[in-house]
């Protein structure tokens, strides 16, 4: 048999568009829940790209059939993603000078360098980061006297981008179009998106401060916030502002910044950090819980309005089922709207970004630290907020950025490029290098079990495996996540000591039944996070986080459960319908243990940590 050659191409796929071939060779294609993603949230053909990579493989005596028929189809192949070894690789569309290239490749240009193919996404954002300018080219201005606390430089500068991308103007190297002659007519032309336009679109409107966290991103919003009241009030007394922002007349103009925040304690750092930080009152209220206001003047009348995320989407709940019941915040068009933690709201076919992205406003601001967590999307979804033309399409966003950037060669490079230039335009990006901060101290502390300890320890291990043996030919939904679950058990150990109720082979199959869907949501370590808002939701309070689950398998936090009333929040099945079947589970659980912990118990790992807690500096972070 002859040695086969793999031949490589990356195809767009259109709605509107499709054609078949035939190959002599064999033709794998792979259709995946991204690809439907990226078509479900286009909202025009032209938006409907993703990116399919093909591979052929055949003989070698079949690469110029294969080449003929993919040009006859304007196909050409291009540089592979990646080589299998045991495969020689041809490219029927390379032109060959002599018979001694026998694995062929495509030269990028001597002048630009290659990205690493195997280069991992930190690494390439590493690269893009490494070409941002624009905080370099930061003056600064100081905060209002209003202030009681001066900020920092880095802080000066970041007001500084703030007041350009709300007030302009943005500095001629940062905009992203370009006055351009053609034929004798004047156009626009967008450097990244490549398209054109008559008008000269506006290039403000808010941005991302992705600085890392304890910077002080809040105080730098909250100069923002102080140094913009007049303009703010001013906005919201125009009789002209409805049709010069394109608002509905029946929305109620507020000069107030709403700022919407993950959970509950950051409402308090908000509230402390507006009435601590300066000499004026302001008019704050914080609109969250059961006694929330439900008059929408009422509301509006103010300077700063804090809410969660999960009172957004209580509201919009609570108004589809009665009609007659305002949904506040969405009947308010406010001056700015900040976004803490955005990145939150990286999903853009959630019910949360959704119900996020339709507010009105005439200002958005994202705050977050890690504006990209998994992939280039995520940064695509806080564009879409941030309704920054025309990325506030996420299909343009794949098609010029995230698209190429997972290629290699003069492709990733383009998308490096074409992201700092959007970064350098929207987002300010600081670490803590600038704060000259002393370097982090790890002290590692090995403690020792006491005997109770390490007999628990052992039978757990035992109980742990028997287990184990016990799910093996379950379903793949049943036991996906039941091994995490077991030796999660002996880190819980290790944490709680004998407090730990001890675990049982027979009782485990209720125990992961009940927890499996939560631990999918398990980091590095061991966090169990809200399907809904991210936070945190102590291991002690899974067994209430996994009642919601049944039909739409999400992990809901009791503050999560409170707001959404009777639907999840992110899919919105009905509490009814998702506790179909699992109620008897739910009940079993409630009997089968008293609380979470023993009442008496010892913890080496805690005794250690209190000793070790006096110490430590005053100073020192805890």
């Amino acid at each position: 048999m002859s040695a086969l050659h793999k031949y490589n191409s990356c195809l767009r796929l259109h709605l509107t568009s499709t054609f078949s071939f035939l190959l002599p060779g064999v033709m794998g294609l792979r259709l995946t829940s991204r690809s439907s993603s990226d078509i479900s949230t286009a909202k025009t053909a032209r938006e409907a790209h993703t990116r399919v990579n093909i591979n052929v493989y055949g003989s070698d005596h079949s690469a110029i059939d294969v080449g003929r028929c993919l040009s006859r189809h304007k196909i050409w192949l291009q540089r592979p993603d990646w080589h299998e070894p045991q495969c020689t690789y041809r490219n029927p569309h390379f032109l060959t000078v002599d018979d001694r290239s026998g694995s062929e490749d495509i030269r990028d240009s001597a002048d630009d360098p290659v990205p690493a193919a195997n280069a991992t996404l930190e690494d390439s954002l590493t690269e893009v980061y490494s070409m941002l300018t624009r905080d370099t080219q930061l003056r600064g201005i100081a905060g209002d006297e209003r202030l009681k606390t001066k900020l920092l430089p880095h802080q000066e500068k970041g007001l500084d981008f703030m007041i350009q991308r709300e007030k302009g103007p943005v500095p001629a190297e940062y905009r992203l179009w370009r006055e351009v002659t053609h034929e004798g007519n004047t156009w626009f032309h967008h450097d990244v998106a490549d398209i054109k336009s008559r008008t000269l679109p506006l290039e403000t409107g808010g941005g991302i401060i992705a600085d890392e966290m304890g910077m002080g991103k809040t105080f730098s919003m909250v100069a923002l916030i102080v140094r913009t009241l007049e303009d703010a009030a001013v906005w919201a007394s125009d009789k002209e502002t409805h049709i010069e922002e394109g608002i509905a007349p029946t929305k109620r103009l507020s000069c107030a910044t709403l700022v919407v925040v993950p959970t509950p304690l950051l409402l308090k750092t908000w509230t402390d950090e507006i009435v601590d930080r300066l000499h004026v009152d302001i008019r704050l209220l914080s609109y969250h819980g059961n006694e929330r206001p439900q008059n929408a003047d009422f509301v509006a009348n103010h300077d700063v309005v804090l809410t969660t995320y999960h009172t957004l989407l209580a509201d919009h709940n609570r108004n589809e089922k009665d009609t007659s019941r305002q949904a506040v915040i969405r009947d308010i068009a406010w001056y700015r709207i900040i976004l803490d933690e955005a990145h939150f709201i990286r999903s853009p076919t959630t019910y949360l970004h959704k119900r996020v992205a339709e507010l009105d406003a005439k200002f958005r601001w994202c705050l977050t630290g890690t504006p990209i967590q998994n992939r280039l999307e995520d940064l695509g979804a806080l564009f879409a907020f941030l309704r920054i033309s025309p990325f506030d399409h996420l299909g343009v966003f794949r098609k010029r950025v995230s698209g190429p950037f997972s290629e290699s060669g003069s492709g990733k490079l383009m998308a490096q490029r074409n992201l700092a230039k959007l970064l350098d335009s929207f987002c300010v990006r600081r670490t803590k290098v600038l704060l000259d901060l002393e370097d982090m101290t790890e002290l590692i502390h090995y403690v020792d079990f006491t005997m109770e300890e390490q007999m628990q320890y052992a039978k757990t291990h035992q109980d742990m495996k028997r287990a184990m043996q016990n799910i093996v030919g379950n379903s793949l939904d049943n036991s996906r996540f039941g091994m995490f679950q077991a030796q999660l058990q002996e880190r819980l150990l290790c944490n709680h000591g004998t407090f730990q109720h001890q675990f049982h082979w027979a009782k485990s199959r209720l125990d992961i039944d009940m927890r499996e869907d939560a631990l999918a949501f398990a980091g590095r370590m061991s966090e169990v996070h809200c399907s809904a808002c991210t936070q945190e939701i102590p291991v002690m309070d899974l067994e209430s986080a996994c009642k919601l689950q049944a039909l739409c398998r999400h992990v809901m936090c009791s503050e999560c459960q409170e707001e959404g009333g009777d639907r999840c929040p992110l899919c919105e099945i009905p509490g009814s319908q998702r506790n179909k079947g699992r109620s008897n589970k739910v009940n079993a659980m409630q009997y089968s243990r008293e609380g979470y912990f023993r009442p008496n118990g010892h913890s080496s790992k805690m005794v250690a940590l209190m000793q070790d807690l006096p110490t430590a500096k005053s100073t020192d972070k805890r």
